[in-house]
């Protein structure tokens, strides 16, 4: 578990949170653009330390052991991205997800912030201390947030990053506590999205009175200050 730079991901005291990632491999999950170019961070971080995938066994990932009780062993808390390199509800890794939700369920002092694009396979209770949100970059993703609104959790929210193509923010469930917003990063700004789509966002938020999240890679298209809010008394 280490301190992340993600602005998002807040400890309950405001100051930067931590990554926490318990399994690993590569994500079989291909986040790709229209060239076929993949721009998931995650698939990055392997093809810089290749070794890390060697002996990992079968499978699309294992628990890295020296990492699983490392939410446990901090008492002061913190907030916590999960797998912030994996897709947790990915198929076939049921019984690695059984060891993570096992640990969050010892440490109700930690908010642990789970981000997935597989919500049709959230398949147990959410537990109090997560808050979990739904990725989407397109307007095919958008049944995800209807997914996502079928779960109980304390929070639940929405991530526009990167933000590809044009949604309708009006397609987002009502249910929805949170919007987090944010551009491609390192691929140029051929898929920057336009001021006009983010204003449409801030318009349906501000309708529905949900936080909006700008992340700091918006400031040269937004061109005025950022939008940073979190859900209240969370």
């Amino acid at each position: 578990m280490q301190k992340n730079t993600i602005e998002w991901c807040r400890n309950p005291d405001g100051s930067q949170g931590f990554s926490w990632n318990a399994i690993r491999g590569r994500c079989p999950v291909r986040c790709s653009l229209p060239d076929g170019r993949v721009y998931c961070y995650g698939h990055k971080h392997y093809d810089l330390r290749p070794w890390l995938e060697e002996g990992i066994g079968s499978g699309p990932g294992c628990l890295m052991n020296h990492e699983v009780s490392q939410p446990v062993d901090r008492k002061k808390p913190a907030g916590i991205f999960v797998c912030s390199l994996f897709e947790l509800f990915y198929p076939g890794i049921e019984w690695y997800r059984d060891v993570i939700f096992h640990t969050i369920k010892q440490c109700p002092q930690h908010r642990f912030y789970i981000l997935t694009k597989f919500p049709q396979n959230i398949d147990r209770e959410i537990p109090d201390n997560v808050w979990l949100g739904v990725s989407v970059t397109e307007p095919s993703d958008m049944l995800r947030t209807f997914r996502l609104g079928e779960k109980t959790a304390k929070v639940r929210f929405v991530s526009i990053e990167p933000y590809l193509e044009k949604v309708d923010p009006y397609l987002i469930h009502h249910s929805c506590n949170w919007i987090i917003v944010g551009r491609l990063t390192q691929h140029g700004n051929k898929y920057n999205p336009p001021k006009e789509w983010i204003e449409r966002l801030v318009v349906k938020a501000r309708d529905r009175e949900i936080p909006i999240f700008m992340k700091n890679n918006l400031r040269s298209i937004w061109g005025e200050d950022l939008i940073q809010e979190f859900p209240e008394g969370r």
